[in-house]
């Protein structure tokens, strides 16, 4: 794993505790109370969960590009035969 791909897979940690920050703080909502805690969240879930997404989706992009590179710099070699003999079909 690159650097970036550990920064990113960190970020995503984070966006799910944010969303359970979110999640537990509508749950334990007292309607009596101010509605900001509603308010604080809806937008700690929302933010939280597209934030994850949205690294998720990078971590798989790099990965994908690393996959892409390891391939393009592998040169184009054909197998030779078990024998070592070509196939000649002119003969």
């Amino acid at each position: 794993m690159s650097k970036e791909e550990v920064r990113k897979v960190i970020m995503i940690i984070v966006s799910g505790y944010l969303a359970y920050i979110g999640y537990k703080l509508l749950r334990d909502y007292d309607p009596s109370k101010n509605k900001i805690y509603l308010v604080a969240a809806i937008v700690f879930i929302a933010f939280g969960i597209v934030s994850a997404v949205h690294y998720v989706r990078n971590v798989i992009t790099l990965r994908r590009m690393a996959g892409q590179s390891d391939e393009e710099t592998e040169p184009d070699v054909p197998e030779a035969e078990p024998d070592g003999n070509e196939d000649d079909s002119n003969e």
